[in-house]
């Protein structure tokens, strides 16, 4: 996927270098969402190859699968994180939304989290720890379980809970440094919630103890943890960050904040 240029300038000449807001944004770590589209595709491959992206800064680029994504999507994306991984050694990492089973105030629940997944896509002998994408919708019933409702045109929570929330815990463990997210969820293998329990839970009027089951059910027959994952398993030698990670790192730099202000 190199850049080709026939009559016109080629773009890879012609990108923009960013306007930071402090000059100790430079050495902080980057973090790229990329949604599969082209457009998203060509700004972050204008970055990769304009040298606006360090992998020795930390720089890492996302994808969020909502698993519900076209399979041209899924081939095109593949491809795109392919060449910021090979020739650029940038880690392109694929995540997907998911539960997991928490203590609370009123006991065993379920709470949302993600999971780090291959380009390749699931097969049922996948290792938990390091498995292939969805495409089947699985995330999306998942989360519309746990919420009790579909997304609609008065509640659009589907990009806030697919993409941003798991997204913004995804990110927490990258800057945090380690060989990857820990587990989540617990390990006493075995459930400790059930939809009866939701069921129970629920303080509402407007539907009944079996309706609330019906709903519940799907997210609270999933998996109640996530088991640790390294980050190599999903990138590769792209992966191969520094060993104090980038986000012990940027905490060296002075405050950017408190500088905007006193200038």
């Amino acid at each position: 996927m190199s850049p080709r240029c026939n009559s016109a300038p080629c773009a890879v000449n012609r990108f923009p270098q960013p306007r930071y807001l402090s000059p100790e944004q430079v050495e902080l770590p980057h973090i790229v969402k990329f949604s599969g589209g082209r457009s998203s595709a060509a700004m972050t491959l204008m970055m990769a190859r304009n040298k606006l992206l360090d992998p020795g800064r930390g720089d890492v680029v996302l994808f969020a699968n909502t698993t519900a994504e076209h399979p041209e999507t899924y081939r095109f994306a593949a491809r795109v994180c392919d060449e910021l991984e090979a020739e650029h050694s940038l880690p392109c990492l694929w995540y997907e939304f998911c539960t997991i089973e928490v203590a609370g105030r009123n006991g065993w629940t379920r709470a949302s989290t993600y999971r780090l997944v291959t380009r390749s896509e699931a097969t049922p002998e996948d290792d938990p720890a390091i498995p292939g994408f969805s495409s089947d919708g699985t995330a999306f019933e998942e989360m519309a379980s746990l919420k009790g409702m579909i997304p609609n045109r008065k509640m659009r929570f589907c990009t806030q809970e697919l993409k941003v929330l798991p997204g913004i815990q995804l990110i927490a463990d990258w800057l945090g440094g380690g060989p990857g997210p820990d587990l989540a969820g617990h390990d006493h293998g075995r459930s400790l919630s059930s939809p009866e329990d939701a069921a129970a839970r629920y303080g509402g009027t407007r539907m009944s103890y079996d309706e609330i089951k019906r709903i519940r059910e799907f997210a609270y027959r999933r998996p109640w943890m996530r088991p640790a994952q390294h980050w190599s398993d999903f990138s590769g030698d792209a992966c191969a960050r520094p060993s104090d990670g980038p986000r012990r790192r940027s905490d060296q730099r002075p405050n950017i904040r408190r500088s905007a202000k006193e200038h």
